[in-house]
């Protein structure tokens, strides 16, 4: 009877972890961004049986992200070859990897629910990145443990620079500041990453956000002063 009740226990233990476990599954779009240059971009289908599903506002391909990768692949801030690039935010990632397709190193950025999809997005475009002289990476990055420690903070400039093989030049992000409560812990983020790693560290640092303008902010006159604002697209 113990080896009956030894298989009966086997048997359980296979079948609970069959709920819990689930194969990871892909819808993909192809997008071109100019002439010449498609990405393609995939969502992770969400299982009828998972009731806890990782990645939420992430997990989908919004206007503003469309926008932004389209307005960067035309050569709107010129030419980003060997430029190091840090998405904020990333979602799927499609500035990013529209920035690393034309020759940028990225390191694309969320919170660890959303790095899966990050993670498939950059090894569906490796080819092009590859081609194009960029690379693509990665990494959790979590804005409130940045406003809430200086130590987190050193740590994730010092994570990126390894990361990029050298300071950012050019921070990245779409649909990030839909809610008010992220302008805080975004604005820790940007300037911790334009910070470097030395303190006294005087350089450059391009960020460019795009934004859809759902509840008045964002319209003409609006912009905070110092900002600049202008449409990507319709």
């Amino acid at each position: 009877w113990l080896k009956q009740f030894a298989i009966l226990c086997a048997w359980m233990a296979r079948h609970k972890r069959s709920k819990r476990q689930w194969l990871p599954k892909w819808s993909c779009a192809r997008h071109e961004l100019r002439d010449g240059l498609t990405v393609e971009i995939a969502e992770l289908l969400r299982p009828a049986h998972c009731h806890l599903f990782p990645a939420l506002t992430g997990n989908n391909l919004w206007d503003a992200s469309l926008h932004l990768g389209r307005w960067l692949a035309q050569g709107s801030v010129g030419s980003v070859v060997g430029r190091r690039c840090i998405e904020l935010g990333a979602g799927l990632g499609l500035p990013g990897v529209a920035v690393a397709c034309c020759g940028a190193n990225v390191v694309l950025t969320d919170l660890a629910a959303n790095v899966p999809a990050l993670q498939e997005n950059c090894r569906r475009n490796a080819g092009s990145v590859a081609d194009a002289g960029g690379s693509t990476a990665a990494m959790t990055l979590d804005w409130d443990a940045v406003e809430a420690s200086p130590e987190v903070a050193r740590k994730v400039a010092e994570e990126t620079q390894v990361a990029l093989g050298g300071p950012v030049d050019l921070i990245i992000g779409a649909d990030v500041s839909w809610c008010k409560a992220f302008s805080e812990p975004l604005t820790a983020v940007v300037l911790t990453l334009a910070g470097g790693v030395e303190v006294n560290q005087q350089r450059g640092v391009e960020a460019i956000f795009s934004h859809t303008s759902r509840h008045g902010w964002g319209q003409k006159g609006e912009s905070p002063e110092g900002l600049d604002t202008f449409p990507l697209g319709p």
